[in-house]
């Protein structure tokens, strides 16, 4: 009897050594999968730039972008950008668009299907994207990096009134 107590605070001793190294294992495959989702992200626009005389959509002529499908500002914002036929044939599915650390977009996301949506709502993104300056994209992108290392997720901020998914800088 005493033998077999003695084998239940091994047993016990041991789950408590390896339990937080799992833990810690399970949260950096979670930030892999966030900036693995940011990378298929700026994948995504490079490709719809080398298709567009490598300009992004923000820097095509405002002409080109209504011939892209875009609004008047859609080429500035979150929703229009992620729609557009050439970025979400690229991105695959909407999955990318929502951190692993944002679960409460989760299911905003999965109501999302990227094969029939011409703009994706808000709500089903965490990130966001901002257009300006070198400096300020920069800036953008250490936020982001820095948002997937930590373990935080990434809110778009309010660009423009009425349009909370996009980002205009800093």
């Amino acid at each position: 009897m005493v033998e077999l107590l003695v084998v239940v605070a091994i047993i016990g001793i041991l789950m408590g050594l390896l339990l937080p190294g799992l833990s810690a294992v399970k949260h950096r495959m979670t930030r892999t999968r966030c900036m693995n989702n940011i990378k298929q992200i700026g994948l995504a626009f490079t490709i719809f730039g080398t298709d567009n005389g490598m300009k992004y959509p923000w820097v095509v002529r405002k002409r080109d972008q209504y011939r892209l499908g875009f609004s008047y500002y859609g080429a500035y914002d979150n929703q229009e950008l992620y729609g557009n036929a050439i970025i979400r044939t690229m991105l695959g599915t909407a999955q990318v668009l929502v951190s692993p650390l944002d679960p409460e977009r989760k299911l905003a996301n999965d109501a999302v299907n990227l094969r029939f949506v011409s703009f994706v709502p808000s709500e089903a993104t965490s990130y966001g994207l901002g257009s300006g300056s070198p400096a300020q994209a920069a800036s953008i992108s250490e936020a982001i990096i820095a948002a997937a290392i930590t373990g935080f997720g990434l809110r778009a901020a309010a660009g423009r009134p009425g349009h909370a998914s996009s980002i205009d800088g800093l």
